[in-house]
This record gives structure tokens, sequence and C-alpha cells, in this order.
């Protein structure tokens, strides 16, 4: 008779460990759904203003008639730069994004497929590019490169720099496409070479004075 009473209460502590048990997990399960579902609700929200600060970009640009929108991450000058189109003259709007410079509007004139900056002393210009991308430069060349970030634009990366491919360019090429950084003299130039450090791309180049041309490139160790 005992040992029935004491099966009997056994049974009954199980049963009633698996009815808290189940009422436990039931609470888990709720509150795990009840989390998912406020994520998913955040998610969607956040989704959701994207796509509207989106449209309003694409609209706002397309009332000031932009001819393209493009990202430049050169040190010293990361811009956002917008080229429209307004009363039939064209114009640049350049916002820098990591500095306290008030936005720059330049009155452009355009000559084949480049924008020359009207009264620059050094001739400054843009350039679209057939990848999309806006070059930038002077009249020594090409000054630096900046990436197409117009709302609906596939981005393609500026290309890789190459070592072996500099040799023979010329330097302004070869920093305008692939390096951000201001170069710097290094001992060793004269009145025939110019011996300069690209620091992001740590590369120092011997270039031809009279030609700008690169007559030695290696890795700074």
């Amino acid at each position: 008779m005992k040992m029935k009473t004491v099966f009997a209460l056994l049974m009954i502590g199980v049963l009633f460990g698996c009815q808290n048990q189940t009422s436990s997990d039931s609470k888990d399960n709720e509150s795990s759904q009840e989390s998912l579902l406020k994520d998913k609700i955040k998610q969607d929200s956040l989704r959701l203003i994207e796509q509207n600060m989106l449209e309003d970009e694409i609209k706002e640009l397309e009332s000031m008639g932009a001819l393209g929108k493009w990202r430049c991450d050169f040190s010293g000058y990361e811009s956002e730069i917008i080229l429209y189109k307004e009363n039939n003259k064209f114009y640049s709007q350049i916002d820098f994004t990591k500095s306290n410079m008030k936005t720059k509007t330049e009155k452009l004139k355009k000559q084949g497929d480049k924008f020359f900056v009207i009264d620059s002393k050094v001739k400054e210009y843009y350039k679209t590019k057939d990848d999309g991308n806006l070059e930038l430069g002077d009249q020594k060349g090409l000054f630096t490169n900046a990436v197409n970030i117009m709302p609906g634009a596939e981005v393609k990366d500026l290309p890789s720099f190459e070592i072996s491919e500099s040799i023979g360019k010329d330097i302004f090429y070869i920093s305008g496409n692939y390096s951000k950084s201001f170069p710097k003299t290094l001992d060793g130039t004269n009145s025939k070479e110019w011996k300069v450090y690209y620091e992001d791309i740590n590369v120092i180049f011997t270039v031809d004075k009279s030609n700008n041309k690169v007559l030695t490139a290696e890795f700074k160790e």
C-alpha cells in the first residue's frame, strides 16, 4: 500500500513538472515569436523610411536637372558631387562630407565629353566615364576619380592598383586612378627626378620631371 502511495505521489510530481515545463516552454515560444514580430516590424519600417528617402532624393535630383551624382574619397576633398543643367547652362554642386566647408557651386562649360570649370586658372574639369564614374582633372591631367552614386545606378569600384603596370605611365594618371592621399616628396628628389610617396597605396615612385613618367616603383618596407 505504501509503495502504491509513493508511486502515485511520484507520478503526480512528474505530471505537475511536465505541465509546468510545458507552460514555461509555451511562454518562451510566445516571447520568441513576439520578438521576431517586433524585429520584422522594425525592419519593414526602416525599409519604408529608406524607400521614401530614396524617392525624395530622386525627385530632388530630377527637379534640379541633375546629370549625375558621385562620391569623391580623395583625402581632404571628401565630397558628393552633382553635375546639373539649368536654363541651358551647366553647373557643379559640391557638398563636402568630412569638413565644415560650405557647399560649393561652379559654373561649367561643356566641351566634348568634358565639363570645364569657368574661370579656373588651372583648367579644372569633370569628365563622365563609360563605367559611370567621374574623372576630375586639370591642366596636368587626371587628379582623381569619383564613384557613381546616382540612385538606382550600379556602384562600380575604382580599379585596383598593380605596381607592375605603373612603369612608363604618367604619375598623375597613376595617383588619380589609384591613390586618395596627397603625395609626399622624399629625399633623393633633384632637378631631374622626383621621388614621391603615396601613403594609401604604400608605394614610392621615381618620376622623370621632364615628362612626369614613372621610372621606378616599389612598395615601402
